[in-house]
């Protein structure tokens, strides 16, 4: 076998290849959690199909995969230069020369009414590489899928992945994890009792059932308030990414949503203890900024939507405390009045506690 080294692009110093590298990023791509090709009538298959943590991952730009067949060095110099540029805060979206039809190729794969979900995603994308996640959102009727692992595809992308040092997150909640019913003790129900009562006609039945009642647990276990599903969705991600350290995310809901769901005046009311909390236990104390946002979106209009609440955090002082600013906005009328940035309006010190107890 020949000696890599005896190749004349290895004979060019690495500013070169690299730059030549730059020429062959190939632009914007969605990669999707589903391993079919047309899943739009998902909602009409019998069998369950896998549910994952991580719905859609967007890369803003990519190496031709060819290129990490070469050989071992190569590939590591694509990976370096492409972790670099993702990293970097210049642009690092590549666009293509048609690229209004390459957005029609983001929804090849995609589920059930996520092609909107999606325009509504890149209508937010600021040169991060965007992960989406969806927290007990109902895809079939009041079905809710178990989302407990990464998919095959995002553990394929780890060699790159695990090289990103800031990474976005765009959820999709629904009403349960909005609204904190979702860490809230268990309710157990009582087992329906059965009563017998004399026939007086041949066709009548000897049992009546009762009504099952309601019935808090009073276990010690069940009364301990459950995981946050999102905090335990990222968890299962950032596991793979070890060097993340700056986090952005973007809570997206519709407001045909928030109109029609049953959520308090402040609508964040019910992840409060998220928002006064770490992230995820994995990156309390790791991640050294962080960006919340609650955006509303507007459904009949992809470019129209509104951030209503926007809470910066920063390590200072050794990592022992955490520097918040925040800023809201109550939903009006006149739905232009939330195009506006939103200023910080509130600003606050918590403390950083690294205990696992």
């Amino acid at each position: 076998m020949e000696d890599i080294h005896s190749s004349p692009f290895f004979r060019v110093p690495l500013e070169l290849r690299e730059e030549i590298l730059s020429h062959l990023s190939l632009p914007q791509h969605v990669h999707t959690s589903s391993s079919t090709p047309d899943t739009n009538s998902i909602h009409q298959h019998i069998r369950n199909t896998p549910a994952y943590v991580d719905t859609r991952i967007y890369l803003p730009s990519r190496m031709p995969s060819s290129l990490y067949l070469v050989c071992k060095q190569l590939r590591e110099e694509c990976l370096a230069y492409h972790a670099r540029r993702l990293n970097s805060s210049r642009h690092a979206t590549v666009l293509g020369p048609n690229f209004l039809q390459e957005i029609k190729s983001h929804t090849l794969a995609e589920r059930n009414h996520a092609s909107s979900d999606d325009r509504l995603e890149r209508l937010h994308d600021d040169d991060s590489v965007r992960v989406t996640l969806e927290i007990l959102r109902q895809s079939r009727g009041r079905n809710v899928g178990e989302r407990r692992e990464p998919s095959p595809c995002f553990m394929g992308l780890t060699p790159l992945l695990g090289r990103l040092k800031k990474l976005k997150f765009i959820v999709w909640a629904g009403h349960d994890w909005w609204s904190g019913e979702n860490t809230l003790p268990v309710v157990s129900v009582r087992p329906p009792q059965t009563a017998r009562i004399p026939r007086v006609s041949s066709d009548q039945d000897d049992e009546v059932k009762r009504a099952p009642v309601w019935q808090r647990d009073d276990t010690s276990v069940s009364l301990a308030p459950r995981p946050n599903p999102l905090s335990v969705a990222i968890d299962a991600l950032l596991q793979h990414l070890p060097l993340v350290d700056e986090v952005k995310i973007d809570l997206l809901i519709h407001d045909i949503d928030y109109w029609n769901w049953d959520l308090p005046d402040t609508w964040w009311e019910g992840i409060r203890d998220w928002l006064d909390g770490p992230i995820s236990p994995i990156a309390k104390g790791r991640v050294k900024k962080i960006d919340r946002r609650l955006i509303m979106v507007y459904h009949g209009h992809v470019r129209d939507s509104g951030t209503l609440l926007h809470q910066r955090e920063s390590i200072q002082q050794e990592n022992t405390v955490i520097h918040i600013e925040r800023g809201t906005r109550k939903y009006e009328d006149e739905w232009e009045d939330t195009q506006t940035e939103l200023s910080f309006t509130e600003k606050f010190e918590r403390a950083i506690c690294l205990s696992t107890t």
